[in-house]
C-alpha cells in the first residue's frame, strides 16, 4: 500500500512493516497524506492499526515527522521503531519519549555497510547508503532489504546515484531482490539505470519519491531506459 512519496506498507499474514510512512505536508512538491487519512495513521486507526515494524530511511520531512512517529507508537502498542540516530533522537527529544522507550532501537550502519536485525518478527538488514554528497552528506540515509512473506523487498530512501561503489560494497545484488522501492532518479538518469541493472538486479520495480505533476515525463524517461 502506497503512503504517499516514499511511504509503503508491506503486508504479509498478520505482519505489516511501515517504510516512510509518518510524514506531513512539508514545503516541497512531493506528495504527503491528506486529512482523514493522516490522522488516521497517526493514530493507528484501521487499517493501520497493526503495524509492527516502523522503518524510517532519513531524518528529512518529507520521509519522516518526529511527532507523528511519537503519537502512532503511543497509540499502537504492538508497534517499534527502529532508525537512525538522527531519526531517533528527534523522536526522543519529544515529551512523553519515556512511554515508548522501549520500543525503540538504534542502528546505524556506517556507509558501505550493513547490519542485520530480528524487530517487531521481521528480519531486516540495515544499509549504509548515505544521502550522496555536498549539503545532505552529513545525513543518515538508510537502506533497507525486508526479508517478509517469502519475498525480499529493498527500499532505499534518499540514496545517491552518484557513487555506484557503495552499492557494490553492499552485495545488494546477491540478495535476490524480488520488489524494489527506488527514487525515480534511479531510473530517469543513466547513472541510475546502471546500478539498477548491475548492483541491484530486482524482479520487481516500484517507482517512489516522484514530484507532482512530473509522473507523464518521468515515466517516459523510465521507458527510454527500461
Amino acid at each position: 500500500t502506497y503512503i504517499a512519496n516514499e511511504g509503503v506498507l508491506i503486508a504479509a499474514g498478520d505482519t505489516q512493516v511501515l517504510i516512510d510512512g509518518l510524514h506531513r505536508e512539508y514545503r516541497s512538491s512531493y506528495p504527503f497524506l491528506p486529512e482523514p487519512h493522516r490522522e488516521q495513521i497517526e493514530t493507528a486507526q484501521a487499517p493501520f492499526d497493526e503495524i509492527d515494524l516502523i522503518l524510517v530511511s532519513h531524518m528529512h520531512l518529507d520521509h519522516f515527522h518526529p511527532e507523528s512517529v511519537a503519537r502512532h507508537l503511543r497509540h499502537n502498542a504492538r508497534a517499534s521503531l527502529v532508525s537512525s540516530e538522527q531519526v531517533v533522537g528527534q523522536v526522543q527529544a519529544l515529551p512523553g519519549f519515556a512511554d515508548v522507550r522501549s520500543r525503540t532501537t538504534t542502528i546505524t550502519p556506517p556507509l558501505r555497510q550493513r547490519v542485520s536485525t530480528l524487530a517487531g518478527g521481521v528480519q531486516v538488514d540495515i544499509l549504509g547508503v548515505g544521502h550522496g554528497s555536498g549539503r545532505h552528506e552529513s545525513v543518515q540515509n538508510l537502506g533497507h532489504i525486508i526479508t517478509l512473506g517469502g519475498k525480499k523487498l529493498l527500499h532505499l530512501g534518499d540514496a545517491s546515484t552518484e557513487d555506484a561503489g557503495i552499492f557494490d560494497a553492499l552485495n545488494i545484488d546477491e540478495a535476490g531482490i524480488d520488489v524494489a522501492f527506488l527514487p525515480v532518479w534511479f531510473l530517469t538518469s543513466d547513472d541510475g539505470a546502471a546500478i539498477v541493472r548491475q548492483h541491484i538486479r530486482p524482479k520487481h520495480i516500484v517507482a517512489v519519491h516522484m514530484p507532482a505533476g512530473e509522473s507523464g515525463r518521468a515515466v517516459a524517461q523510465i521507458r527510454e531506459r527500461f
